[in-house]
């Protein structure tokens, strides 16, 4: 198998029971996230403690075992809720920690790609020129944005480098489905406005424009949930259709 990483990323004995595991795992954390939540905690301190919490527990309890697929799961849930949104968002600082603590532990290095690998050098220069001639905001935010930056590469260099087998693919479909079904939900709130409230990211309150009420999930932003949601759409069509390719081919997914 080709992979960026010097040792491809086992399953670790994944199985079903791992996905519900995950879910609890995941609700835990997005509740102690309520510490990070400015609107909520509009206190450094605390929010910082927070974020320094949640790492710590992914840590011991996944990232640790090598468990990297159940953390990127965990991260993709929580990653829908915007919380410290100025800051990069809490669980993007979270991936910079946990995966850089994983780099470090079991001493992954990047294996020569030669395509995969110039086309991020691209990206990353890019970024570079973006941050040396237009960047105009405060040294701390640019300095968290290039934090943000390098956790977006270690996801990707990580997630190239699992195994994906039947279950972790089922378990990541059920994860979409999950996200999209609560995403309805808040989304039906927002636009009827049966219930508001600032006190939680987990159910935010309606948005109003123009005298008009938007659905908007919890991204807050109409647009942003109209467009993520069609790339929902896509990618699960797309792997219906897969499936169904493959059966026809007697051949199993």
């Amino acid at each position: 198998m080709n992979t960026l990483l010097t040792a491809p990323i086992n399953n670790y004995n994944y199985n079903q029971k791992s996905f519900r595991k995950v879910l609890s795992f995941t609700f835990i954390l997005l509740i102690i996230a309520h510490g990070a939540y400015n609107t909520l905690v509009p206190f450094f301190i605390l929010n910082v403690f927070t974020l320094i919490i949640i790492s710590f527990l992914i840590y011991v309890k996944f990232i640790s075992k090598g468990k990297v697929f159940e953390t990127l799961l965990i991260i993709y849930i929580c990653s829908h809720f915007y919380i410290l949104d100025k800051w990069g968002g809490l669980f993007v600082l979270t991936s910079f920690l946990v995966l850089g603590l994983y780099f470090s532990k079991f001493k992954m290095k990047i294996k020569k790609d030669t395509t995969i690998n110039f086309l991020i050098g691209i990206f990353i220069l890019t970024n570079l020129f973006g941050w040396i001639f237009k960047n105009k905001v405060e040294y701390s935010l640019f300095l968290l944005g290039i934090f943000s930056f390098i956790a977006y590469l270690m996801v990707f260099y990580v997630s190239k480098s699992i195994r994906f087998g039947p279950l972790q693919i089922a378990s990541f479909i059920k994860a979409i489905i999950f996200v999209l079904l609560y995403e309805l939900i808040v989304s039906l709130n927002t636009y009827f406005g049966l219930i508001k409230t600032e006190l939680t990211h987990l159910f935010p309150t309606n948005e109003m424009r123009f005298g008009l009420r938007y659905m908007t999930g919890t991204f807050g932003h109409s647009e942003l949930y109209g467009e993520y949601s069609l790339l929902m759409f896509l990618f699960l069509f797309l792997m219906r259709q897969r499936k169904y390719s493959e059966l026809n081919d007697c051949t199993y997914y």
